[in-house]
């Protein structure tokens, strides 16, 4: 009896914690300030890359999917022939051709007009400007998605994107909690699936064994001898540092994602720097084996409580 109490009592904390955050006093600053950080985010992801050139690829190239480059696994279910083409939109080229570079010039174009559109719309403008918004982009990267580029790049804003686009203008206190809250589930699915990932592709033991320092400096090597991508060489000599690195290092980045949700029972603004700083430091750590997470060191700044700061015009 007395493990069913605690068990319900721990239950209706969890739930009223979670109502706690979901009621946080969102206001009109957090709104736009996160519809900025976003559309700014994803305007720098459009003006990186030159669309046009997957117009230059055969269709036999660039009409193929995911699934055929990457193994199967649950996080590859959209990857597959017809669910992938409803998802990019690409469906549309069942009854039109594939597109030639200008015409992806002019949808790389429209998409960063509509970024711009999405920044400044009003609350009552905002949800049509976000799926006009959503379809462009899963469009333009449902290219990049199929020629296996990238596969990570902005699974993260996308996420962030639909629920501007998915959700509806109620009262608009209640539709600024909606957003902010739904920004954090999209935060917390996106690492704590990473983290579940690792619990199916690896053994336990693995989780322990990771040899950063040696990756490092293999990959440090090719980028100076075959032209790889630059990695810098970690300023760690081997030793107890580089081992600990090695046991660690992984393994606390997995535990972490596991626990993302508790991000959601929280409105402490020291937790979320907290993640912040120890997921910047994380994206960092992965430049010095060849993989850069650049965007996610601001994508963080979403969840940021501006709305906490005090206001300096009444």
């Amino acid at each position: 009896m007395d493990a069913t109490r605690n068990n319900k009592k721990m239950f209706n904390t969890a739930l009223k914690d979670l109502e706690l955050n979901y009621n946080e006093p969102v206001d009109k600053r957090y709104f736009y300030y996160l519809k900025f950080i976003l559309g700014s985010l994803y305007i720098w992801k459009l003006l990186s890359r030159n669309f046009s050139n997957f117009g230059e690829w055969p269709v036999s190239v660039i009409s193929g999917y995911p699934i055929d480059i990457y193994p199967p696994d649950y996080m590859l279910i959209t990857a597959v022939p017809i669910l992938y083409d409803l998802v990019t939109f690409h469906f549309i080229h069942f009854f039109v051709p594939w597109p030639q570079g200008g015409t992806l010039e002019l949808v790389q174009i429209a998409a960063v007009l509509s970024a711009l559109l999405f920044i400044f719309s009003s609350e009552k403008h905002t949800r049509l400007c976000a799926i006009i918004f959503f379809i462009l982009v899963s469009y333009l990267w449902g290219f990049v998605f199929r020629l296996g580029q990238d596969i990570d790049a902005v699974f993260l804003l996308q996420g962030c994107l639909l629920m501007f686009a998915v959700t509806p203008l109620t009262e608009v206190k209640k539709y600024y909690k909606n957003i902010r809250f739904l920004v954090f589930v999209i935060f917390v699915l996106y690492y704590f699936t990473s983290g579940f990932n690792k619990v199916i592709d690896l053994s336990y033991a693995e989780w322990a064994k990771y040899d950063l320092v040696e990756i490092n400096i293999s990959k440090a090597q090719a980028s100076l001898t075959e032209g790889y991508m630059w990695s810098p060489l970690l300023p760690i000599p081997n030793g107890i540092l580089s081992e600990f690195l090695n046991i660690f290092g992984a393994l606390l980045t997995y535990l972490v994602h596991l626990i993302a949700p508790l991000l959601l029972f929280s409105r402490s603004t020291y937790k979320i720097l907290f993640y912040w700083i120890f997921y910047s430091l994380f994206h960092f750590m992965t430049i010095f084996v060849g993989i850069m997470f650049s965007m996610n060191f601001l994508a963080w700044m979403m969840l940021l409580p501006i709305y906490k700061l005090p206001r300096i015009f009444k």
